[in-house]
């Protein structure tokens, strides 16, 4: 008899790709609904359209209203003013197709954390002048590369990337709490909420926190340095080198950066908390892409204007906060030294321990060696910083 095949794929896997065919037969219908003209039965399509779907059409009325914005007003930071509002629109709108906080109390948490996020982003941008009109001062730099130079290239990139990609992005970033939805109520329990719920829910206020502080340093010190507010005696050479080094810009270059990267990648990993690893960390790792791409190019223009930046480059992190002349490579290669060590440690040690505490002890090795190697290079480099200066 022939031997059946096992059908190695995982279950979760399996739910997932489930939920993918219901959205796509959702948009079909939409797509039916347009083709006929047939625009009064939209709203009865949404009440029981599936979830994801619901998004995409909310998704692609941002898109279109982005692009045709930036065709009619000459300038292309639409997306910019959306960046703050869609999450928050995309959140009620699942928590309005599922039935509101009683019938799912876990997107409702959800909702409330994003609203949060929304109305502190849309207040900072908005001191700023982010809705007077003007445009990202970046898109004028991007205007001028060689490839963009051309009207019919920038405006192809203006669809492409600028409308739709960045609008599907802010989609991705809220499709954690459909997976949520959708998958946690599978689980052991069901809707209701857990400690792994209100564990993620408090890291994600504490990044907001760290966002928020961020976000005021830095407001603070350009309403002093551009004559809005009283200066600081004591920031001085802070306003004369045209930048802020000092608060959480000692310890990274862009902490508003992180924190915002850091809060959406606890949404993702929320749902692969609860619900295994799914295509729902698409959109924070889309950010983190984005964010990486961009970052470069916001430093070539403060190089470019400030002297001094290069030096903040090579003496400061660029997103993580470290403390100053902190050097990664360096801890990696402590990590190297004692992992030897500590796994010889662990065979021969006389009773098993868990992986966390092999895990601690290379953590504090690591540390401690590279700590030590920091002084001995500080060391070094002490006699001929004081051959230079003389």
């Amino acid at each position: 008899k022939k031997k059946k095949k096992k059908n190695t794929q995982r279950p979760d896997a399996m739910l997932h790709l489930d939920l993918l065919s219901h959205t796509q037969a959702s948009l079909l219908e939409f797509g039916s609904l347009l083709k006929s003209f047939d625009l009064s039965s939209i709203p009865q399509w949404a009440a029981s359209a599936d979830g994801l779907a619901l998004l995409v059409v909310a998704m692609l009325c941002f898109a279109s209203y982005a692009w045709i914005g930036s065709l009619v007003a000459g300038e292309c930071s639409f997306v910019d003013r959306q960046w703050s509002l869609a999450p928050v629109v995309y959140s009620y709108l699942l928590l309005w197709r599922y039935g509101g906080p009683a019938q799912s109390p876990r997107l409702a948490l959800l909702c409330a954390l994003v609203t949060v996020w929304g109305l502190r982003l849309t207040y900072n941008f908005a001191r700023k002048g982010g809705y007077s009109g003007t445009e990202d001062y970046r898109w004028a730099v991007v205007r001028q590369w060689p490839s963009m130079r051309n009207p019919l290239v920038f405006q192809l990139f203006n669809l492409v990337f600028i409308a739709l990609t960045q609008s599907l992005l802010l989609m991705l970033l809220l499709a954690p709490g459909y997976v949520l939805q959708e998958r946690a109520a599978a689980g052991p329990h069901g809707q209701q909420l857990t400690g792994t719920d209100a564990l993620f829910a408090l890291v994600h206020l504490a990044l907001v926190l760290l966002e928020t502080a961020a976000d005021q340093q830095m407001w603070e010190y350009q309403e002093a340095k551009h004559g809005r507010r009283p200066r600081d005696p004591a920031m001085a050479a802070e306003y004369a080198q045209g930048f802020l080094t000092r608060g959480l810009f000692a310890l990274s270059r862009h902490p508003n950066f992180f924190a915002e990267l850091s809060l959406w990648w606890t949404i993702a990993l929320w749902s692969v908390a609860l619900c295994g690893l799914s295509w729902a960390v698409v959109g924070a790792a889309g950010l983190t892409g984005i964010f990486l791409g961009s970052t470069p190019l916001t430093e070539d223009i403060s190089v470019a204007k400030y002297p001094a930046y290069a030096r903040y480059q090579r003496t400061t992190s660029r997103l993580v906060p470290l403390p100053p002349g902190f050097s990664p490579s360096l801890l990696a290669m402590a990590a190297g030294g004692v992992l030897p060590a500590v796994l010889a440690a662990r065979h021969w040690a006389p009773s098993p321990q868990p992986p966390a505490v092999w895990v601690g002890v290379e953590l504090l090795a690591a540390v401690a060696l590279y700590w030590r190697m920091q002084h001995v290079s500080r060391q070094a480099q002490a006699p001929s910083a004081a051959a230079a200066a003389a």
